[in-house]
């Protein structure tokens, strides 16, 4: 390893997100290039058969006094790693805000140092309208040594007193998953795809409206709407509503996201918010175009609008409609536009990322390994 010490992610679960995602794959690859990693999670379903660096704890937050206890919980794991290596750096990083409250409440008065990592665009309300979750992202940045954020402008709706703690580390690009085998996707062809989850962030309601508004111009395309979640059934009834069961199709959660992925032709997602959409990072390596509804974060930071994909009004329908449509409508311009997307992408791999993360670990003075330096 590069750096004595070790690195410990705390995340709620392990399955399927894009947070998740990058968890994992940051834990493995920084864990086999960089600093000894684990991962601490709440997540019950994880396969820990093949590995000692996941480690699980029992989610006691809907018992009497369970947000306490599962502080205790984490104290004890990372009381029980400080012990098992004495002098050694330590290095914990709480994924998204409540996991970064509840470790920072644990590791307090123990030898190491806390980061909160922060995958979504922090509004001036810190995101959220609900009063605890405010507060435990209050608590979390302002008791952390540091804060890492995706992109440069997720600086900007947080206050002056936490400016000198950000450090901006964006996401690797994730080759898409393909496990197992998927479905066959060509009578489907020509198809605009789309992935997440079902949640009012995602605005699928939106993507299916607007993908409505090009079906007589284009009849024979589909929409594949890959993902699950609490909105599947009112998506459902907006689909039948429309006429368009035909054309548009709700796949649900698929393993082999790929397959999807490179037969499409054109990817697009009309998101509330983003913090730096994995599903686009996907999709850009593949040299799928895009079109992406704009956000305070995320799409601008990996797309030139008209050169590597397309952005659209993340409030005006016809814009988005017509933007779809130009892709449709222009095979040479969705090539062109994939091309320059999977070349863009490549600022982002995973040794250019490492790199950031060896200056990160090194300005919080965590040392190399004598025979690294």
């Amino acid at each position: 390893m590069k750096f004595k010490g070790q690195l410990v992610f705390l995340i709620e679960c392990l399955q399927g997100g894009g947070a998740s995602r990058v968890t994992s794959f940051l834990a493995e690859n920084l864990g086999a290039n960089l600093i000894a990693t684990k991962i601490i999670t709440l997540d019950a379903k994880v396969d820990r058969s093949t590995t000692s660096s996941i480690i699980c704890i029992a989610d006691s937050r809907k018992k009497f006094f369970g947000r306490w206890t599962l502080v205790v919980q984490i104290r004890c794991v990372l009381r029980s790693i400080i012990k098992a290596a004495p002098g050694e750096p330590l290095l914990v990083v709480g994924v998204l805000p409540h996991m970064s409250f509840y470790g920072r409440m644990a590791s307090l008065g123990l030898s190491c140092k806390f980061v909160s990592q922060e995958h979504l665009y922090p509004d001036k309300e810190f995101a959220s309208k609900k009063w605890l979750s405010k507060f435990l992202r209050n608590c979390a940045y302002v008791l952390s040594d540091r804060i890492l954020l995706l992109t440069p402008s997720c600086r900007k709706p947080l206050p002056a007193i936490l400016q000198k703690k950000l450090i901006v580390i964006p996401n690797p690009a994730i080759p898409p998953m393909s496990i197992g085998s998927a479905i066959d996707v060509e009578p489907f062809r020509p198809y605009v795809i789309s992935i997440g989850r079902l949640e009012n962030q995602k605005r699928f309601d939106r993507m299916i409206e607007v993908f409505s508004r090009t079906q007589r111009q284009f009849p024979d395309w589909h929409l594949l709407i890959l993902g699950d979640g609490s909105k599947r059934r009112d998506l459902e009834v907006q689909i039948e509503d429309l006429k368009l069961s035909h054309c548009i199709h709700l796949l649900g959660h698929q393993s082999n996201v790929k397959q999807f992925m490179e037969n499409a032709s054109i990817f697009a997602m009309m998101s509330e918010v983003e913090g730096m959409p994995l599903v686009l990072m996907e999709a850009m390596q593949l040299g799928v175009p895009a079109l992406y509804a704009d956000s305070e974060s995320g799409p601008r930071d990996l797309i030139e609008d008209g050169v590597s994909g397309m952005i659209c009004s993340r409030t005006n329908d016809e814009e988005a409609r017509d933007k779809l449509i130009q892709l449709m409508a222009d095979e040479s311009l969705r090539k062109s536009l994939g091309l320059k997307a999977a070349k863009r992408i490549e600022d982002f791999n995973f040794q250019n990322i490492q790199k950031i993360w060896e200056g990160f670990l090194e300005s919080l003075g965590v040392e190399r390994n004598s025979y690294q330096k």
